[in-house]
């Protein structure tokens, strides 16, 4: 029993500890370059795509990790202090860099509606598209609540092309 508490109340403490551990620009510069190479990863993915169904799966799946590191991404960056001049302008800088490569990554996507949607994932598409649509607006929230007020249009600037874009591709499997 002794061992059961120390081992919870260890637990705990280390839980805790994780929580408050402090996150700045370079953590948020980060996630965006893991961002940027999960894309990579992605295109890849949607470039193999010929209609089966491993394929399929592996798209989804890195779609999903797309997700799931704009999700941490959002949370280190809600996690963080207000940046200071020269961090917004990296963040801003290194987020820029991005959006050619969604735009990329979903014009591909489109250029295979045909396949996905002859292969009977559309709605799959659909669905995934959404919900990147969804984490890239939450992680543009939170960055321009982090930004400086100089660079806060610049990032709602980026949010509004993704949005558009991720809206134009979304329409096309709609």
């Amino acid at each position: 029993m002794r061992f059961g508490t120390l081992a919870l109340f260890g637990l705990t403490a280390f839980t805790s500890a994780a929580s408050i551990i402090k996150r700045d620009a370079a953590t948020i510069i980060a996630d965006l370059g893991t961002i940027d190479k999960n894309i990579d990863t992605c295109n890849t993915k949607i470039a193999a795509f010929n209609g089966g169904v491993l394929e399929a799966l592996a798209v989804a799946q890195a779609a999903d990790t797309i997700i799931a590191s704009t999700n941490k991404a959002t949370d280190d960056t809600n996690a963080s202090a207000a940046l200071n001049d020269n961090d917004s302008v990296s963040v801003v800088f290194t987020l820029s860099a991005l959006n050619p490569k969604i735009k990329s990554n979903l014009d591909a996507t489109v250029a295979k509606k045909t396949q996905f949607k002859n292969g009977g994932f559309g709605s799959l598409v659909l669905q995934q598209l959404n919900s990147l649509k969804t984490a890239s607006g939450n992680l543009a929230t939170a960055l321009g609540n982090k930004v400086t007020a100089g660079n806060k249009q610049t990032v709602a600037n980026l949010a509004a092309e993704t949005a558009a874009n991720f809206d134009k591709a979304i329409a096309e499997f709609s």
